[in-house]
């Protein structure tokens, strides 16, 4: 990834977010949540890996994953990730809806880490 990730943007400079436009806002705010999202998802694939590692070091099972088929985490994990993949559409959705000239100040804000 180049620059700064869209969620550094907003945390950096907010008093830039009332120059944008509407659609310009909406598409860094989701974008930022996805991105925090996905970091989120990264920790409960380390947190799934870690516990797995754990339970078969002593010797026991995770016992909703026996009744189940799925672990908590396992079903948290699957519900993140239906999440990103909804504020990935709505992305793609508001993008669609972005001029040529929105979309360059928005990645250059980004590059340059001004927002």
């Amino acid at each position: 990834m180049h620059g700064l990730a869209w969620g550094q943007i907003l945390d950096r400079r907010p008093e830039r977010m009332s120059q944008l436009t509407e659609r310009q806002r909406i598409l860094l705010q989701t974008t930022a949540v996805r991105d925090r999202a996905e970091a989120l998802l990264r920790g409960l694939m380390d947190a799934r890996e870690r516990s797995e590692k754990h339970l078969a070091e002593v010797g026991l099972r995770d016992h909703v994953k026996q009744v189940t088929g799925k672990s908590s985490i396992d079903n948290a994990i699957e519900s993140t990730r239906r999440y990103i993949d909804s504020l990935n559409r709505a992305i793609v959705d508001v993008r669609r809806e972005l001029s040529d000239e929105d979309m360059a100040a928005l990645s250059e804000e980004r590059l340059t880490g001004i927002a």
